[in-house]
């Protein structure tokens, strides 16, 4: 592949997932620390976009873990763009999505 093209790709990162049975008590604030704990600022640039994937599956309070996301992202300056990431329940759009 040329470099001209390679440049055009976005940069991205591997994800892992842990999954715990543990109950949080208050998830807006687990989020956030979470987020504290990740050099977000070395990534995050003001001007830029960042997407923010989103599926429901398995996240039960998904609005107490995309406000905090949201919220920082903005306060470096950035626009977050929300993805709808599902499968094919809600016929796999963004507003069967929200039906659903």
């Amino acid at each position: 592949m040329s470099e001209h093209l390679a440049s055009h790709f976005p940069l991205v990162a591997p994800v892992r997932q842990h999954l715990t049975t543990d109950a949080i008590g208050d998830v807006q604030g687990h989020v956030r620390a979470g987020l504290a704990a990740l050099p977000l600022e070395q990534a995050v640039k003001p001007g830029m976009r960042v997407v923010i994937g989103l599926g429901s599956r398995g996240i039960a309070w998904i609005r107490e873990v995309v406000a905090p996301l949201v919220a920082a992202v903005r306060e470096l300056g950035a626009e977050p763009i929300l993805l709808p990431a599902m499968g094919s329940h809600g016929g796999g759009t963004a507003e069967g999505q929200r039906d659903v």
